[in-house]
């Protein structure tokens, strides 16, 4: 897995887009950020890093994110999310 680098600027675009709180639960505390692709889906895209891939999610929802299957709960949540922006 190919570790994502972005600058302070995009970071910055992606908490000002949603609204610097979790898009599950609305917290504003403990903020990860969280790529909305999965696996080989993201390791070699060229806009793996624009502020489109990115989510703001709070630490208790990226940690459930990850123990999701594809399509369910707070991954497909995110994938939505960024869908309907």
């Amino acid at each position: 897995m190919i570790k994502a680098k972005f600058t302070n600027k995009t970071k910055e675009a992606i908490y000002e887009r949603d609204w610097y709180c979790c898009i599950i639960c609305g917290k504003n505390t403990n903020l990860h950020f969280h790529h909305c692709k999965f696996g080989t889906d993201s390791n070699y895209s060229s806009t793996r890093n624009d502020v489109s891939e990115w989510v703001t999610i709070c630490a208790e929802h990226h940690l459930e994110v990850h123990w999701c299957s594809k399509g369910e709960g707070a991954r497909q949540k995110c994938i939505d999310y960024i869908n309907n922006l």
